[in-house]
């Protein structure tokens, strides 16, 4: 049985393009952060995800012979890997990222450079698919500085599956 709370209540209440979007490269003393606003449609939840053979349970999400997960940086990297291969197959699953080099992050700080990078996935995702988000779930704490709603979920990783 598929098992997907947080996000299924929020497609009940209406959202129907919620982007999940999340950064890599803030801890490094060096290189770029690279963010990814990814969106994926209730129908692809409810059936691709099964068909597919990826499973989503109340602990986590992954394919079959990987145990529950949220978090991708819990798996090796064959797992990713393979689960990307996946993902990727399917038609539904949609994604943008964006990088911020070194210059900008120099300039802005870290943590503003972290911001800068989602909201340009969020922007290139929403021109992909020529449709705005209705919510924005952002792993960890902040804003974006664009006008969508936008829920920062601390350690959301773990908690929501987009």
């Amino acid at each position: 049985m598929l098992d997907f709370p947080y996000e299924k209540k929020l497609y009940e209440r209406g959202y129907n393009h919620i982007f999940g979007v999340d950064e890599v490269g803030v801890g490094p003393l060096a290189g770029p952060v690279v963010a990814c606003a990814i969106t994926i449609p209730i129908s692809f939840l409810d059936s691709a995800l099964m068909e597919s053979g990826i499973v989503i349970r109340s602990q986590g999400i992954g394919p079959r012979g990987i145990k529950g997960f949220r978090d991708s940086k819990k798996l090796t990297s064959a797992q990713r890997e393979g689960l990307f291969l996946r993902f990727k197959e399917e038609n539904n699953l949609i994604w943008k990222t964006s990088s911020v080099f070194s210059k900008t992050i120099d300039k802005l700080n870290i943590y503003q450079a972290r911001l800068e990078a989602a909201k340009r996935a969020v922007l290139k995702l929403e021109q992909a698919i020529s449709t705005k988000a209705d919510l924005l779930l952002l792993d960890g704490r902040g804003r974006l500085n664009i006008d969508r709603n936008q829920t920062a979920v601390i350690k959301g990783d773990e908690k929501i599956v987009l």
